[in-house]
């Protein structure tokens, strides 16, 4: 299933829920569940939270692209290093890097990760038009 980021703390209030009424939007949609995120959340929930803060709690959507963030990166070194390019002390330039930043594409904890020609990250944002009243 897929989660709305946010928006269950945000319709919890009232004043919210009638201010909004009728609002169109966006929310970026990320997988709640399934092998990857479920074998990610038990390792985080299994560590320490007096050496890793917040890992009594439940992961935050920020927690999860900083973790999508990380594994774009080592994969953008693996391929480098695929590349021959790490080998010597020469400058890798940043064409080359955005290049090989803009071919990755996996399947991350925060849904698919992938990039645009302009080295955006394809969004998987959904559009939602609330009705206050059934709080849907």
């Amino acid at each position: 299933s897929d989660t709305v980021v946010g928006l269950g703390r945000l319709l919890e209030d009232e004043n919210v829920r009638n201010l909004t009424r009728g609002a169109v939007g966006t929310f970026p949609f990320y997988p709640e569940s399934g092998p990857l995120v479920d074998s990610i959340e038990e390792r985080w929930s299994a560590l320490d939270p007096t050496i890793f803060v917040g890992a009594d709690q439940e992961m935050s959507y920020f927690s999860r692209l900083a973790y999508d963030e990380v594994q774009t990166a080592a994969r953008a070194i693996t391929k480098m290093k695929a590349m021959g390019r790490l080998d010597s002390d020469e400058r890798i330039p940043a064409q080359l890097w955005t290049d090989v930043l803009r071919s990755i594409s996996y399947e991350g904890i925060t849904g698919p990760i992938s990039f645009d020609d302009a080295g955006d990250r394809k969004p998987s944002f959904n559009t939602f038009y609330y009705v206050s009243e059934s709080n849907e």
